[in-house]
C-alpha cells in the first residue's frame, strides 16, 4: 500500500459478533490492525495524516485504533468525517461503525446512571445502523447490529419509562400525581412502539399509561370546576350600596383560573386518549359547564359596573345640588364646605368611572371567553350584546362631552380673532406710552389662541378615540358613525392651526430670548403637525404639512444647537477655584455640564429619529456624541 492512503477497513463490532477486515494489499499499517495491534497502528497512522490529511481511508483506521483503544467519541467524531468521501461504500462502514461506537458510549453512560444521555447515544446508534442498512441491505453485520441495538433501545426505553411511572406513583401526594414523569413514560412507550410496532407489551403498557392520565386529568378538571361553582357563590350579587369587595374581585380571579385549568385539563385528556369516546363526551360537557361559570363571573363584573354606574348618578345629582347651593350661598365658611364637597365629589366621580369601565370591559371579555367555550350559550350571547350596546353609548357621550368643549374652544378662537386683529392694527398707529400694554395684552390674546386650539386638538383626538370603540362595539350605532365621520373630516385642519399657532408664539419667545420655552412649542408644533399628517386625506394639505413639519425639524435644531452652545460658553466662563488653594486644578461646574451634556444628547436623539443617520441638515451627530461623551 502506498503512503498517501490506507484502505483496510474493520467494521467494528459489538459483543456478539466477530471483527472483520477488508484489505486491499498488505503493508505495514495492515498488518498491525490483522494482528490487532492497533495502538501500535496508530502512530503510524498519524503520521501518514500529516503527509495526506484528510484522507478518508487512514482516518477511518485511525477512528478504528481509538475504537479499540475504548475511546468511543473521538472514533465517533472522525467517522462522521469520513462521511463526506467519495467512495459510498466507505461512507456506509462508516456510518455503521458510528452506531457501534454510539452504542459503546451508552453502555458507559448507563453505567454511570445516566440514561436519558444513555437513551440518546442509543438513538444515535440505531439511526446511523438504520441509515447503513438502507444503503446496503446485503451489510449482513449492519443488519445485525441494528436488531440488535433496536431490540436494546427498545428494552431500554420500556425500563426508563417504568422508573418513571415508578417515580411518580412513589411521590403520590393527596391524590396528585406527577404528570411530567407520567407525559416522559408515555413518550418513551411510545417511541418503544414505533420501533416494535408488532409489540402487544408495549402496546398495553402505553394504552394503559394514557388511560390512567386520561383519567386522572378528567378527575383533577371536575375538582377545578366544582371549586370554582364554589368559589362563585361566596360571592354577593353587587349593588350601588354593596359592591364588590377586592376580596371578592380576587376570588372571581380565582374562579376564573380554576375555569381555565379545568378545560386545559379535560383538553389535555382528549388529546392524549383521541380515540376515547368517554373522553370526548366529558370535554364537550366540561366545556358547556365551564361557559355557564364564565358567563356568571361575566354577569358579576356587569353588574358592579352598573353599581358603579349608579353610585356616581347619585353623586352628580348631590353636585348638581351643590353647584345651586354655591350660585345662591354668600356666607364664605358654608361656600368654601360646598367647594371642598363638590372637589371630593368629582375625584370620587373619576376614580369610580375608570373602574366601572374597567369592569364593563372586564365583563365584555368574560362572556366572549364563554361564547368561544360554548357557542350556543344564548344567555352569554344576549348579555354581551346588551353590554356591548350599552358601552358604545358610555362611549359616544364620553365622546359627545369631548366634542362640545372642542367646539367651544374653537368659538373661543373665533371670537377672539377679530379683538386681536384690532389690537394688531391699533400696535402700528399707536403713542409711545401706550405700547408696553398693547403688546402685552396681544401677547396675552395669542397665548389665549394658541391654548384654545391646542385644547381642541386635544379633545377631538379623544373624542376620536371614544367614537371608534363606539363603532367597533356596536357596528350599528349610526349616530356614533356619523360623527366619526365628520370629527375625521376636520381633526387634521384643528391639529395644523395648532400647530401654526404654537409656532408663532415660539417665534415671538426666541425673539424675547426665551429659549427653553421656544423649544418646548416647537416640539408641540411638530407633534401636531405629524398627527394632521397621518389623519390628514387631502393630498394637498399632505404637502404642505410635509413642508412645514421639515421646516419646523430643522429650525428646531438650529434652536437646539444654539441653546447647546450657549450654555457650553457658559460653562467655560464659570469655572471655579478650589476653596483654599489657588494652585489647585480648576473643577467644572457639574450642574451646568450636565445641563450642556443633556442638551446635546436631546439634539443626537432628535436629528437620528429624523433622519435615521448619523447627520441632519448642517449637524454631525457624531461630534455631539463627542461633547456629550466630553462633558
Amino acid at each position: 500500500m502506498n503512503n498517501s492512503t490506507c484502505k483496510s477497513v474493520l467494521l467494528a463490532s459489538l459483543v456478539f459478533v466477530s471483527p472483520m477486515w477488508s484489505l486491499a494489499k498488505i503493508d505495514p499499517v495492515e498488518q498491525l490492525i490483522e494482528a490487532g495491534k492497533f495502538s501500535e497502528a496508530q502512530p503510524l497512522i498519524e503520521k501518514r495524516l500529516e503527509e495526506t490529511p484528510g484522507d478518508p481511508y487512514l482516518l477511518y483506521n485511525l477512528a478504528l485504533t481509538h475504537y479499540a483503544a475504548g475511546d468511543f467519541e473521538e472514533a465517533v467524531v472522525l467517522w462522521e468525517k469520513v462521511r463526506m468521501a467519495s467512495d459510498q461504500d466507505l461512507v456506509t462502514k462508516a456510518m455503521a461503525q458510528i452506531g457501534n461506537a454510539s452504542y459503546r458510549i451508552s453502555e458507559v453512560i448507563q453505567e454511570e446512571g445516566r440514561q436519558e444521555d444513555a437513551t440518546i447515544q442509543l438513538r444515535r446508534a440505531q439511526h446511523s445502523l438504520q441509515a447503513a442498512v438502507e444503503r446496503d441491505d446485503d451489510y449482513d453485520v449492519a443488519v445485525q447490529n441494528f436488531d440488535f441495538v433496536s431490540k436494546k433501545l427498545v428494552a431500554h426505553l420500556v425500563q426508563q419509562g417504568n422508573s418513571k411511572i415508578e417515580k411518580s406513583e412513589s411521590k403520590w401526594v393527596k391524590g396528585e400525581r406527577d404528570l411530567v414523569l407520567y407525559r416522559s413514560a408515555l413518550t418513551d412507550y411510545e417511541e418503544a412502539l414505533s420501533i416494535r410496532p408488532d409489540d402487544e407489551a408495549i402496546q398495553k403498557l402505553v394504552n394503559d399509561t394514557r388511560q390512567k392520565m386520561t383519567d386522572y386529568l378528567m378527575n383533577s378538571g371536575e375538582k377545578n370546576l366544582s371549586s370554582a361553582e364554589k368559589t362563585l357563590k361566596k360571592v354577593k350579587e353587587p349593588t350601588a350600596e354593596d359592591r364588590l369587595t377586592s376580596e371578592e374581585g380576587r376570588e372571581l380571579n380565582r374562579a376564573q383560573n380554576e375555569i381555565s385549568e379545568a378545560v386545559a385539563n379535560f383538553e389535555d385528556a382528549a388529546s392524549i386518549s383521541p380515540d376515547d369516546q368517554e373522553a370526548a363526551n366529558a370535554l364537550e360537557e366540561a366545556r358547556k359547564k365551564a361557559s355557564d361559570l364564565m358567563k356568571d363571573i361575566a354577569d358579576k363584573w356587569r353588574e358592579n359596573s352598573e353599581a358603579l354606574d349608579d353610585s356616581i348618578a347619585q353623586m352628580q345629582e348631590r353636585r348638581q345640588v351643590i353647584q345651586a347651593q354655591l350660585k345662591n350661598e354668600e356666607d364664605e365658611t358654608k361656600r368654601s364646605e360646598l367647594g371642598k364637597e363638590n372637589k371630593d365629589l368629582a375625584r370620587e366621580m373619576s376614580r369610580q368611572q375608570y373602574h366601572a369601565d374597567l369592569q364593563a370591559e372586564r365583563a365584555l371579555e368574560d362572556y366572549e371567553q364563554a361564547l368561544s367555550l360554548n357557542p350556543d350559550n344564548q344567555e352569554a350571547f344576549a348579555e354581551k350584546w346588551k353590554l356591548e350596546q350599552k358601552m358604545s353609548e358610555k362611549h359616544e357621550a364620553k365622546a359627545d362631552a369631548n366634542l362640545q368643549v372642542a367646539q367651544q374652544a374653537l368659538q373661543n378662537i373665533e371670537d377672539r380673532q377679530p379683538r386681536l386683529e384690532q389690537m394688531r392694527e391699533q400696535l402700528e398707529t399707536a403713542p409711545e406710552n401706550k405700547l408696553k400694554g398693547l403688546e402685552n395684552e396681544i401677547e396675552k390674546y395669542e397665548n389665549y389662541q394658541a391654548s384654545s386650539a391646542q385644547h381642541a386638538a386635544d379633545r377631538l383626538l379623544k373624542a376620536k378615540t371614544d367614537l371608534e370603540k363606539s363603532t367597533q362595539l356596536d357596528p350599528s350605532n349610526e349616530s356614533a358613525q356619523q360623527k366619526l365621520e365628520q370629527t375625521n373630516a376636520h381633526i387634521a385642519d384643528v391639529l395644523e392651526q395648532a400647530a401654526d399657532l404654537q409656532l408663532a408664539i415660539a417665534e415671538r419667545l426666541q425673539d424675547a430670548g426665551k429659549d427653553d420655552q421656544a423649544i418646548a412649542r416647537q416640539e408641540m408644533a411638530i407633534k401636531n403637525f405629524d398627527s394632521a399628517l397621518a389623519l390628514s386625506e387631502d393630498e394637498q394639505q399632505q404637502a404642505a404639512l410635509v413642508q412645514k413639519m421639515a421646516a419646523a425639524r430643522q429650525d428646531l435644531l438650529s434652536q437646539r444647537n444654539a441653546r447647546a452652545q450657549q450654555l457650553a460658553t457658559q460653562q467655560q466662563q464659570q469655572q471655579v477655584q478650589q476653596p483654599g488653594d489657588p494652585n489647585a486644578p480648576q473643577q467644572l461646574n457639574a450642574e451646568n455640564a450636565q445641563e450642556v451634556a443633556m442638551e446635546y444628547k436631546e439634539m443626537v436623539q432628535f436629528a437620528e429619529d429624523q433622519q435615521g443617520s448619523e447627520e441632519f441638515g448642517n449637524f454631525d451627530t457624531k461630534a455631539m456624541k463627542r461633547v456629550v461623551k466630553d462633558w
